[in-house]
């Protein structure tokens, strides 16, 4: 249901026996329309019924409770066969029994992480397009959505029949949800973490300060295991084991994206008032850069805000020490007199 309203959304038409697959959709001569529109907007509503995710993919429309909603049902779907006794062919597989009949169709667990990893990047490059065009609620939409196919790798989910997630899973539980393998998905997932986080703080009219703060912390959280030395990686539950060897660059690559997620805890803090905080955050990423760039002038924005910051957290501490003095002077002269 909710891929047919995406596709009466876009203006197109689906195939109802390959619902997710909006990509092969007719021709609408409609150039608006981008990737990114055409990737579903929940990958459940794709990744579970999809034999290159999936060895047992889920029989197409099932959930649809065909005796409550029997009206709906016939004004929408009955002539597009989207029904749990439909026999429905999907490259090779027959849903009806979820298994598939080609024995020469193998499934390949590291071209379903492949195909995960062009979507985002596809959510990810479309989201920046935005971002450049200044169209900021564009961008934070497409970078939602981007998260939303991150979760499929690095948040935890019940147990499924994305088989391909599963040694991976074990892995993240093994060190308390952190991914411990830097990879090309991973700093993906960072970055587009980072973005939201940016856009979030760019236009007044979706001006999110928590949710950007939320972000950034969570990009921080996710970088601990590659940002405690060069050449060392962290895990364990506790994250209290090293692993040694790891590329110089992996070390690089997270200072880098740590240095951000501190300027984007900055510039949250800053746009909330909270300049000690901003200034801590500023200091931190200034810290973060010099630890690996160390012949690298600071950023001008960046310095510029740690001034203002700097500035503006004195401006608050005399003002507060002004009320202060006046409440003491107040109290004093409300005071009675001891002398007759």
């Amino acid at each position: 249901i909710r891929l047919c309203h995406q596709a009466h959304q876009l203006g197109i038409s689906i195939d109802p026996e390959v619902p997710w697959d909006l990509q092969a959709a007719p021709e609408t001569g409609d150039v608006s329309l981008s990737t990114a529109d055409l990737i579903p907007n929940c990958p459940a509503d794709w990744l579970p019924y999809d034999t290159k995710f999936t060895e047992d993919p889920l029989l197409v429309g099932r959930a649809l409770n065909r005796e409550k909603f029997e009206d709906f049902y016939n004004l929408r779907y009955a002539s597009k066969r989207i029904d749990q006794g439909t026999k429905t062919r999907i490259k090779g597989t027959d849903i009806d029994t979820g298994k598939d009949n080609d024995a020469d169709a193998e499934f390949d667990a590291s071209k379903a992480w492949d195909i995960l990893h062009e979507i985002i990047s596809s959510l990810k490059e479309e989201g920046n397009k935005a971002l450049e065009q200044k169209s900021v609620h564009l961008a934070a939409r497409l970078y939602d959505k981007a998260l939303a196919y991150c979760s499929i790798a690095y948040v935890p989910f019940p147990q499924s029949n994305l088989d391909f997630l599963t040694s991976h899973q074990k892995l993240l539980s093994k060190n308390a949800w952190h991914c411990t393998r830097w990879s090309a998905l991973f700093k993906s997932f960072i970055s587009i973490r980072l973005n939201l986080s940016m856009a979030l703080l760019k236009d007044s009219d979706i001006l999110d300060t928590d949710t950007a703060h939320v972000q950034a912390s969570l990009a921080l959280f996710d970088l601990r295991p590659f940002t405690s030395a060069p050449g060392t990686v962290l895990f364990g539950r506790r994250l209290q084991n090293s692993r040694e060897n790891e590329p110089i660059e992996t070390f690089k690559a997270a200072k880098d994206l740590e240095a951000k997620a501190y300027f984007r805890l900055g510039s949250a803090k800053f746009q909330d008032g909270q300049y000690a905080s901003a200034m801590h955050m500023f200091e931190k990423c200034l810290a973060a850069t010099s630890e690996v760039h160390p012949e690298r002038k600071p950023d001008k924005m960046l310095v510029r805000r740690l001034a203002e910051s700097k500035r503006l957290f004195e401006k608050q501490r005399k003002k507060t020490r002004k009320k202060f003095k006046f409440a003491i002077e107040g109290d004093a002269d409300e005071k009675p007199s001891n002398s007759e």
